[in-house]
């Protein structure tokens, strides 16, 4: 008996935690945060701290010569995973170079080219085998090496907040703070390598990783069209981009988002109706402007 009373209030105990779990979980934002988890994840993967690149890395990816041999998919899908090292040790060992056509989260179709390789000579079975083993395709796109993809989970759920159907501008402004937590991340990130040498320290691997401004665009692009005449919106972009100016660490970024800015200030003019609302939002883009040392534009009549 007293073993039975034990286990009932074991389970009622089990059953009121298990229901404040789920009720807790479906909120908004706790989902918002674990997207924002997973694209912390995935930026610091793609941008890792460890590994800053050379100055040698940093330079201009060289162009693929014209002959150089192609390595086709095998199948239609996205990338998901690339073992750029693999492949460099692969490419080492014939003394050639690839480069790198499709990143993660791109989709390819069967029979395109995933890499080039040069010389054409050493595009053999081997090497277009150790290539399209180091490189994983499948149905969905993940996020291990694709943080745009998790930029485009978050973006999904403001845009569908935003919807007339639905209309939920607070779910929205929410989305729009963890976008900005992951944004952050890659802001204050070292450079994505764009190379990968062989134990010889000769560079074997040519890729282009998601930059910054990839990210930036794919995070405030569709929500900026989307927003439609709700002036918190276009106040919480330029909120953001005040955040974001203010950890950046590179010019190339901290550009790209005083476009951002500009952007934003011209599709809420176009797009607001009252005047109180595009003052509001004008000095939104004033303020933001001040973080850029800058003064903002006169508004056009």
């Amino acid at each position: 008996m007293a073993g039975a009373v034990v286990l009932v209030v074991m389970s009622i105990g089990a059953l009121i935690y298990y229901v404040h779990y789920v009720s807790t979980s479906l909120q908004i934002g706790e989902i918002a945060a674990d997207m924002a988890t997973d694209l912390r994840g995935a930026i610091e993967r793609l941008y890792p701290a460890d590994e800053r690149p050379t100055g040698a890395e940093l330079a201009h990816i060289p162009e693929a010569p014209p002959d150089a041999g192609e390595i086709p998919a095998e199948e239609p899908g996205y990338v998901q995973r690339i073992d750029y090292d693999a492949i460099a040790e692969a490419a080492g060992t014939r003394n050639a170079v690839v480069w790198i056509r499709r990143e993660p989260g791109a989709f390819v179709v069967g029979g395109a080219p995933l890499a080039l390789v040069h010389p054409p000579g050493a595009c053999d079975a081997e090497l277009i085998e150790a290539v399209r083993h180091a490189s994983i395709i499948g149905r969905d796109r993940t996020l291990w090496q694709d943080p745009e993809f998790a930029v485009k989970q978050l973006v999904e759920v403001a845009l569908r907040a935003l919807s007339p159907g639905i209309n939920e501008p607070f779910t929205a402004v929410t989305c729009i703070d963890r976008l900005t937590e992951g944004l952050a991340c890659a802001a204050t990130a070292p450079p994505p390598r764009t190379s990968w040498l062989d134990t010889a320290g000769h560079p074997r691997v040519f890729a282009q990783p998601q930059p910054f401004a990839t990210l930036l665009h794919a995070a405030f692009d569709p929500i900026r069209i989307f927003a439609g005449t709700n002036p918190a919106i276009y106040a919480r972009l330029f909120d953001a981009i005040v955040e974001l100016v203010l950890v950046s660490i590179r010019e190339d970024d901290r550009a790209q988002l005083r476009h951002q800015a500009d952007v934003i200030r011209r599709t809420a003019e176009a797009s607001l109706a009252d005047p109180d609302d595009r003052a509001y939002v004008e000095s939104r883009y004033a303020h933001s402007m001040r973080q850029f040392g800058g003064q903002a534009a006169s508004t056009r009549k």
